[in-house]
């Protein structure tokens, strides 16, 4: 695929609902579908990088702009953008994860509320996918202008039973979405369905998650459900998903975390190798049976690292990826690991793995671009099926392919 194809560069006429002078749109036609823009944003780094900002009528998409092109970095089209409903005009972006709104000599993250001093942002602050663009280019040859899902994506797609990320542990939550994943569909052993763990609680001081080191609480690593209807084969019909809470990620982090070494900006970061080792670690310990059915494939900085993923979404594994955020070289900053279960030519669907407490929002179809993936992780299950019983419905407990039991 080359940059006019990737980026966008076909003038086109937009819907008579929009009045707006852009040009070198055509990406975000085919990227909205049916959908109106309601409005369009200018986004900045802190260092003269520039990015648009569609919202749509119930999604939106962030451009970068690169000379005369518009490339694409993320989207939705199911929810409109952090930065909707926000009145100010001075709207920051430093990558998938990271949206600010200046007040006064503070940045806001829009996503969790917290603050971040504008001393502690600097010229340094940059994002851009620029130089990443040429070589992107040259990856999609795998089905490029294809589509697809795993078979199991209403999982992901309706998944709220997942633990919070309140201190940058993305890696530890998607790992227990894919372990949550595994046992629901796979085989009911990857999580153990009657262990408990004593995990951490949080509250918020402050406008910030804090530890309340005198208190825990202890709940089950596997989350089940109850449902008020007979569940159908594959859970399609269920409102509430079987996942994993904060047991399963508080045990992962006191007993087998593996983190980026050297990192001093917050957070426990986790690039391919360390959520191989954390997974492995975890497997070795709980259910060493496993191993032998078990392939883990991973890599980072792959020349083909889009085509990769998509062939391992072809074969039905979803992939948690490693993206990129601003000056990640450098390591200034955290990276995203959120779950990918599907794509739409360059465009990955993921689970993001955060909540929100101002709404049922749980970012679960999100798509970012193949210019932000830096690494990935996935699992491939070899084994046969072993009943995983995570749904109880009228005195019975069944699993996914159908079979029930009674309690």
């Amino acid at each position: 695929m080359n940059l006019a194809v990737l980026c966008g560069t076909v003038s086109m006429l937009l819907s008579s609902t929009v009045r707006l002078n852009l040009t070198n749109h055509s990406d975000i036609m085919d990227f909205k579908g049916e959908q109106n823009i309601i409005a369009t944003r200018e986004l900045k780094d802190f260092n003269n990088h520039t990015f648009e900002l569609y919202e749509l009528d119930d999604g939106y998409a962030i451009y970068e702009e690169i000379g005369d092109n518009e490339c694409f970095i993320e989207g939705s089209l199911e929810t409109n953008s952090p930065y909707y409903g926000t009145n100010s005009d001075s709207l920051y972006y430093l990558g998938v994860g990271n949206y600010l709104v200046q007040n006064g000599n503070e940045f806001v993250s829009l996503l969790d509320g917290s603050i971040v001093e504008e001393n502690l942002v600097g010229e340094n602050a940059s994002f851009t996918v620029s130089d990443r663009i040429n070589s992107v280019s040259k990856l999609s040859t795998y089905a490029t202008n294809s589509s697809n899902k795993i078979d199991n994506s209403y999982y992901f797609e309706h998944l709220s039973n997942f633990p919070t990320n309140y201190f940058g542990t993305c890696g530890l939550v998607s790992i227990s979405m894919i372990l949550g994943y595994l046992d629901t569909f796979e085989n009911g052993n990857f999580v153990d369905n009657g262990k408990t763990y004593q995990g951490d609680y949080f509250e918020k001081v402050n406008g910030d998650y804090s530890h309340d080191t005198k208190t825990t609480i202890t709940t089950p690593l596997l989350k089940t459900v109850t449902s008020s209807f007979k569940p159908n084969v594959g859970f399609t019909n269920l409102i509430s998903i079987p996942g994993t809470d904060m047991a399963l990620h508080d045990y992962l982090y006191d007993n087998y975390l593996h983190t980026v070494a050297g990192w001093t900006s917050g957070g426990f970061p986790m690039a391919d190798k360390e959520l191989k080792a954390t997974f492995e670690d975890y497997i070795n310990d709980n259910v060493p049976g496993l191993k032998n059915s078990i392939e883990i494939n991973n890599g980072a900085l792959i020349y083909n690292i889009g085509n990769i993923i998509k062939e391992n979404i072809d074969n039905g594994n979803p992939v948690i990826m490693v993206l990129l955020d601003y000056n990640n070289a450098t390591f200034l900053f955290d990276s995203h690991a959120p779950v990918c279960y599907g794509y739409d030519g360059d465009r990955f669907l993921c689970h993001m793995g955060w909540k929100t407490s101002s709404s049922n929002l749980t970012y679960a179809s999100y798509y970012v671009s193949n210019a932000v993936i830096n690494g990935y992780f996935t699992v491939n299950y070899k084994g046969s099926h072993v009943h995983g019983y995570n749904v109880k419905y009228n005195g019975y407990e069944y699993c996914s392919c159908g079979a029930k039991r009674g309690l």
